[in-house]
């Protein structure tokens, strides 16, 4: 029994790591078009609200958890929000914090799972002459519930 419990173990975690990885690979595209999109002197964010083990503030009791992204009329960042919204952890906000950090800043690789429940970082992302600086932020709201994951860039 043991022998053919291993190789389907073998298995499934090979096919657990491909999604994962195809995953991170469909975001990167999304939020580095959205940040190398910032005009100098133009700032633009999205924020990725999720909840687990109960809903937002003034929605009814029972909910087990809840998802909401919040962006202007760009369309990349609306864009970026169907994506997060279809394609990110509800209960482990900070593994979408992650990923956006080693998506703008491909060098840095974290040790997965990562457990990541209050972040602030802060990136260049471009070239000396032109690029944007990225905030990106990880935090519970206590006015709305759940967690934030800010994304704001602001162009040079």
């Amino acid at each position: 029994m043991k022998r053919h419990l291993l190789p389907a173990l073998a298995i499934l975690a090979f096919s657990a790591a491909k999604t994962s990885v195809a995953a991170a690979d469909a975001l990167c595209p999304l939020l580095r078009a959205f940040v190398q999109s910032v005009k100098p002197g133009e700032t633009k964010g999205v924020t990725l609200r999720t909840s687990w083990g109960q809903g937002f503030s003034g929605m009814e009791e029972g909910t087990l958890a809840a998802k909401a992204c919040e962006r202007g009329d760009d369309t990349l960042a609306i864009k970026l929000c169907e994506y997060w919204m279809e394609n990110s952890s509800t209960e482990f906000a900070g593994v979408n914090a992650v990923r956006a950090i080693e998506c703008l800043s491909p060098g840095t690789k974290s040790s997965r799972p990562a457990s990541v429940d209050i972040i602030t970082i802060h990136l260049s992302v471009g070239s000396p002459d032109r690029g944007s600086l990225v905030d990106i932020t990880l935090q519970e709201d206590t006015e709305v519930g759940g967690m934030a994951l800010r994304v704001k860039a602001s162009g040079y």
